[in-house]
């Protein structure tokens, strides 16, 4: 037995009833830690103590034992001092029956009934010395079944005669009957295995009559009338639902394709999740899918970061402060029985699943306190129903899916309470889920409740470049009237109609976006709209990964952002991995303090030095040469040399590559047009110039020999790229000399002092630029008018500046000593050296003094400095 197999089997016979201290020692005797240690922990700890108890086992765990049922609002008290003040790897919070665990080093979390922590082991690896790794090659029933309905999905599409919307809406609704079919099996409203028994039976091998079949079974469904029916369809229950209200285009089937659908009929279905197996269904067969990452499978933790702060942890606070007082808990049982969870791009469904179980489960032990209190009570006619859950999605496979997944979970939990299974078979028809572009319908009017309104979504990441036409007419829908609405991206109008949705009702919203929406050009061009509605940010969390696959290997960053009326006097709070800040106030840019909009300018609010961008060629690259062309130009005409001049823009100085330009001022101009090929270059540039329709063109057009800007450095000048990896703790900048022609694509500082160098390469910039600037794509985008010319830094006495040129020589040096390396491999944050790193720590230390003598702990603390101190600079100085 290995290892692992062997914390295994010791986690599965860890019982749920065992006491807290005993459950902790037996965890650790699973992971093989010395008895020698379990002993010291015993001295320290009794099972007389207070029922809240918290163990620390080395710098590897801190367990926290707690008698409340929300373990993620346990969790988020321990975050609010600061987790990393406990030096451990892995926070374990655990109640009587479940556990939530944190890592720290990879800010993923874990969410499990104890009784199942054995499946959990490779979470827990660090602590025996392994690195994380996927130990389960075998894929999950789930995987399984989503890729089986993949194939057979796409294997029926690929033999459509005729792709047509009455064809293509025949297969979805086909696929989604099916899987309804198969949700009747798993949960034996009819004998376990019937659908396999009538697909394999009833039809022949050559799948050429498994149309007729399917045609059949989805008749008899619908059927009023069934006293003449064979015994093999009378057992398939009678069901009054939309799926199968109306005629659809059945495809046809074949050998392989039939061979397909039973192996999909021999899964067992009762041990398949409709929250995630609808997810995995979309993923598969619409893999290029650009929907929000909640469209696809999301872990349990990143979900109650959604849900926890929006309702869930309220509620659970209202419960457990009215554990004792039987009318407080009717009244969060009745407002439980009346609230609304909408969707506004709903995909799959996977958020209005998940919050039907979460508000499912705060029922049940809802009412188990309420029939402590009062046994002969009755309240089975309070609590959730499918007909508050509410999405609109513009896919028409996906709202199907949904459907479908939130009836099974409905039903599921349902099914042992109502004796009645028609009942609950014909719920799905109180389903509120629209196929319908979300962007084109009133919201208000698709969800008419009165009651509190909590908004969950996911919206597609797309920025102005890459949407599509149609995308961008929505865009220009939602935002009619407002000024340079096209630059938005596209979730944005999600956050926008939220905000007036929530205007006009009882409503509140936790919307997962990319960091863009925090950032740079989005923060000026939309918040300023949703604070003129009267809606402010109630919580937020700050950037982290969003895992998308049940393996945990893909993500992206995003930020959460719940809105809600602006109420002065109410606390809100900032979440981040390691801890939660209450505030009076959330910026836009997901930092505590009053909101400020910082906009572009075109000179510095401090007193540093003027960055314009580099010089534009505009010449259809004529005036541009490869090193092979250089060579071969030198060899025929030594006289060139003088005119040609390295050319550096973002690229060519973060991975030293080398490009070359003409440089030709006006003085030497008639000697440079002696040489052949420059004369036939700046001809070209001319004829390029004149026919181009772009007036300002056609202007250059008399001076071909030159680029737009002639901007070039006497002594020695910095260059900054545009674009830097997001990656990289610091943006790569440098100097260079008189020999260079900086481009567009960077920015510059000509012959300037060195200690500005120390500035702009600073923590604090790194911050301000990260926070203001925004990105391109998920790569830093550096702007000269909104980030250089924004940043606060204050007058500086001359022997601090004295200090920062020292530390700019000290990070030359350390660079000379390393000129085989390009800028990009010299700034990975994967083999950046210490000694690299260490200066510019130091430096850091020097730029912070130069603000304050406290100590920053954070970038979290560093931007909230650096935001009043430019409040403080507008105020005194305004563009």
């Amino acid at each position: 037995m290995t290892k692992y197999e062997n914390i295994r089997k010791k986690l599965k016979v860890l019982s749920s009833e065992t006491n807290y201290i005993d459950f902790v020692f037996d965890f650790l005797r699973a992971f093989d830690f010395p008895e020698a240690t379990i002993s010291r922990i015993k001295l320290n700890n009794n099972k007389e103590k207070d029922k809240e108890q918290r163990i620390l086992v080395q710098n590897k765990l801190l367990f926290t034992s707690t008698e409340k049922l929300n373990l993620n609002g346990v969790f988020e008290d321990l975050r609010e001092h600061d987790l990393s003040k406990w030096g451990s790897r892995f926070i374990v919070i655990v109640n009587t029956s479940s556990i939530y665990g944190f890592d720290l080093h990879t800010e993923e979390a874990l969410v499990s009934r104890k009784n199942d922590i054995y499946n959990y082991v490779d979470f827990f690896l660090p602590l025996i010395g392994i690195k994380k790794v996927d130990f389960n090659e075998e894929k999950s029933a789930n995987e399984k079944a989503a890729e089986k309905f993949a194939t057979l999905y796409n294997t029926l599409y690929r033999n459509l005669k005729a792709v047509t919307p009455n064809s293509v809406e025949g297969l979805n609704t086909t696929i989604s009957r099916i899987l309804f079919c198969f949700y009747f099996d798993g949960n034996e409203i009819i004998e376990s295995g019937h659908m396999h028994h009538l697909l394999s039976n009833y039809s022949d091998k050559s799948g050429s009559d498994l149309k007729i079949l399917l045609q059949q079974i989805f008749d008899v469904i619908v059927n009023e009338h069934r006293g003449d029916l064979p015994t093999h369809f009378a057992k398939l229950p009678k069901v009054n639902n939309i799926l199968f209200s109306h005629n659809i285009d059945i495809p046809e089937f074949d050998r392989s394709t039939r061979k397909i659908l039973l192996e999909i009929s021999e899964f067992n279905w009762s041990s398949l999740n409709p929250d995630i197996l609808g997810s995995l269904i979309q993923s598969v067969i619409l893999p290029d899918d650009t929907s929000g990452l909640a469209n696809h499978f999301t872990s349990a933790s990143n979900t109650l970061r959604v849900f926890g702060p929006l309702f869930l942890d309220d509620f659970y606070e209202i419960m457990e402060a009215n554990i004792s007082n039987l009318e407080g808990l009717r009244k969060l049982l009745n407002k439980l029985s009346y609230l609304a969870v909408f969707d506004p791009v709903c995909g799959s469904g996977y958020f209005l699943i998940a919050a039907f179980k979460e508000l499912k489960k705060l029922e049940r032990e809802l009412k188990k306190a309420i029939k402590h209190l009062d046994p002969v009570g009755s309240y089975e006619h309070l609590g959730i129903s499918l007909d508050q859950f509410y999405g609109i999605e513009p896919n028409h496979f996906k709202t199907q899916i949904a459907s479908i997944g939130l009836w099974a979970e409905y039903f599921q939990a349902n099914r042992s309470s109502i004796k009645n299974i028609s009942e609950l078979l014909n719920s799905f028809n109180s389903i509120n889920i629209v196929c319908e572009n979300p962007l084109r319908v009133s919201w208000t009017e698709f969800c008419k409740q009165e009651s509190s309104i909590y908004i969950v979504c996911n919206p597609t990441y797309k920025g102005s470049r890459k949407q599509t036409k149609s995308q961008k007419e929505d865009i220009a829908y939602v935002f009619e009237g407002f000024k340079k609405s096209k630059n938005l991206d596209y979730s944005a109008c999600w956050l926008y109609l939220s905000a007036k949705f929530i205007k006009e009702k009882n409503a509140f919203s936790a919307i997962v976006a990319t960091n863009s929406m925090t950032q740079g050009e989005q923060v000026n061009l939309l918040w300023p709209r949703i604070y003129n509605l009267g809606i402010t940010i109630n919580f937020a969390h700050t950037s982290f990964k969003w895992k998308n696959s049940p393996k945990g290997n893909t993500g992206v960053t995003v930020v959460i952002i719940g809105l809600g009326k602006d109420q002065k006097k109410s606390s809100k709070k900032l979440f981040t991995n390691k801890s939660v800040i209450k505030t009076s106030d959330i910026t836009p840019y997901l930092s505590s303090g009053k909101y400020i909009e910082v906009k572009p300018r075109t000179s510095t609010i401090s007193s540093l030095p003027q960055m314009p961008k580099g010089n534009m060629p505009y010449d259809a690259g004529n005036l541009i040469l490869s090193s092979e062309e250089v060579k071969k130009m030198m060899q025929d005409f030594p006289k060139s040399k003088p005119f040609i001049k390295r050319l550096m823009g973002s690229k060519e100085f973060i991975q030293d590559i080398n490009r070359w330009c003409l440089w030709i001022r006006d003085d030497d101009l008639d000697d440079a047009l002696e040489i052949p090929p420059i004369k036939e270059r700046v001809e070209a540039v001319k004829k390029f110039r004149m026919n181009n329709t772009d007036s300002a063109a056609k202007r250059l057009a008399d001076r071909p020999h030159q680029f737009r800007e002639t901007n070039e450095t006497i002594s020695e000048t910095i260059i900054i790229p545009s674009v830097s990896s997001e990656r990289r703790e610091y943006i790569p900048i440098g100097f260079v000399d008189s020999s260079v022609i900086i481009t567009n694509l960077a920015f510059a500082i000509y012959d300037c002092s060195p200690w500005v160098f120390g500035i702009i390469t600073s923590k604090m910039h790194m911050v301000w630029i990260r926070a203001v600037c925004g990105s391109l794509e998920t790569r830093i985008r550096y702007s000269s008018r909104l980030g250089y010319n924004t940043f606060p830094f204050p007058d500086t006495p001359k022997n601090k500046k004295e200090l920062i040129t020292e530390c700019v020589y000290s990070i030359l040096e350390i660079r000379e000593k390393n000129s085989e390396k390009s800028m990009s491999q010299m700034y990975d944050p994967d083999f950046m050296s210490d000694e690299l790193l260490a200066a510019h720590k130091i430096l850091d230390k020097v730029i912070e003094n130069c603000y304050t003598d406290e100590k920053f702990f954070n970038d979290k603390q560093r931007l909230e400095f650096l935001f009043k101190e430019y409040k403080k600079n507008v105020g005194e100085k305004d563009d």
